[in-house]
């Protein structure tokens, strides 16, 4: 028996609604670093090039942008795939599958039951975001309020705003999710009570936005993310409620210039 097989069947087994899961701390650290590494890269690579052609705030470089943020949604996805396959895991280990029975209570259908987790949860995130904005303004801290998410500039244009939106609305959800809540959060769970995994998985997810601004109401955001994945043990519940946050949020980012 090799090291990584003791490592790997010395583990607890994994709560309720995360079965399966094989990866561990090796793999999470491997995932990450791969992610990073290859999104600064490219990413600047691209980003880089269009600016040092075409000039800062050029169309060019705004599309460049749009672009690396969809870039980013690839690379996350790929990189949480070809680890886990490397532990003989596949898309129903990160979590997509139907929802458990008893997430709420045990007479209530299982969908019935995720519909409801998925509302509560998503006032939960809005409610996270409205506290913190509400307790930085109060204590007069507004550098520590988070800074413009998406410049004007990006809504002076039809098509960066139709990429833009299709990545906010549609690729981060689904990507980040697969990333932070299907695999580093499943990985974590391993290790970590839910608490404590659901907190790190949030502060990395809330890292990863690069607004500092962001980290401390975003991390509980990610940690109820977090929470509802593992109380209804599908990915689709933490999806559905990352698409409900990002669609309303760009919305009123398009059609409340004020609100940017």
């Amino acid at each position: 028996m090799s090291f990584a097989e003791i490592e790997y069947t010395a583990q607890p087994e994994p709560p309720a609604g995360l079965e399966g899961v094989t990866w561990g701390w090796r793999d999470l650290a491997l995932g990450v670093f791969v992610a990073l590494a290859t999104f600064f890269v490219i990413g600047a690579a691209i980003v880089g090039t269009a600016t040092a052609v075409y000039g800062k705030d050029s169309l060019e470089e705004l599309f460049a942008e749009a672009s690396s943020a969809i870039l980013l949604e690839v690379i996350l996805v790929t990189t949480a795939l070809l680890v886990i396959r490397r532990k003989g895991a596949g898309l129903r280990q990160l979590g997509f599958r139907g929802p458990r029975r008893g997430i709420l209570a045990k007479s209530w259908r299982p969908w019935t039951g995720l519909l409801v987790l998925i509302v509560v949860a998503y006032f939960g995130a809005i409610a996270s975001v409205s506290f913190y904005g509400l307790a930085v303004d109060l204590a007069g801290l507004d550098e520590l309020l988070p800074s413009q998410q998406l410049p004007d500039d990006f809504f002076d244009h039809t098509g960066v705003i139709a990429i833009t939106g299709l990545t906010v609305v549609f690729g981060a959800p689904i990507a980040e999710e697969i990333f932070f809540r299907g695999f580093l959060f499943g990985g974590l769970r391993r290790y970590l009570s839910l608490p404590l995994a659901g907190l790190a998985t949030g502060v990395l997810f809330a890292s990863a936005h690069g607004d500092p601004g962001l980290i401390i109401p975003f991390a509980f955001v990610g940690a109820i993310l977090s929470f509802t994945y593992e109380r209804s043990g599908t990915l689709l519940a933490p999806i559905a409620v990352h698409f409900i946050f990002n669609s309303v949020s760009f919305l009123i980012l398009l059609l409340i210039p004020s609100m940017r």
